[in-house]
């Protein structure tokens, strides 16, 4: 599912690495924004759309197995500095931490434990919010 038509057989591979971060974070930034406008229905269609089809695109991404667990960092370890994404990979990785919670919600035992977990992804969303540069996208 790569958000662009195909990769050019000329692309260097930190041209590679830096299309994947674009299209990693505005698939992130389109997660966080239906888990934000959720309204705290983190267990809503649109939210469980959203994370999913971003969990089908690391898989694709990486070539990763049917049935799986895909983590949402998968691979974000395998980027460098060097590609001058340092921040757009910290901005990721808030997002990771929205996925993780907003997860972590939907798997709630008790009441008890939905309630802190959606405490949660309102504190990791509110991190992904602040660290989010708008005019990356």
């Amino acid at each position: 599912m790569p958000l662009v038509n195909a990769t050019l057989q000329t692309e260097s591979a930190a041209d590679r690495q830096l299309r994947h971060l674009r299209e990693r974070a505005f698939l992130m930034n389109a997660v966080c924004s239906e888990v934000e406008a959720s309204g705290g229905d983190y267990a809503s269609q649109q939210v469980r759309t959203a994370v999913c089809m971003f969990q089908r695109w690391i898989a694709e991404e990486f070539g990763l197995p049917d049935g799986e667990h895909i983590r949402f960092g998968h691979g974000l370890d395998e980027f460098d500095d060097a590609t001058g994404a340092a921040d757009t990979i910290r901005k990721i990785q808030a997002g990771v931490a929205v996925c993780q919670d907003v997860q972590l919600f939907w798997w709630a035992d008790s009441r008890m434990e939905a309630d802190r977990d959606a405490e949660r992804v309102c504190w990791s969303l509110g991190v992904y919010f602040s660290t989010r540069s708008v005019s990356e996208f």
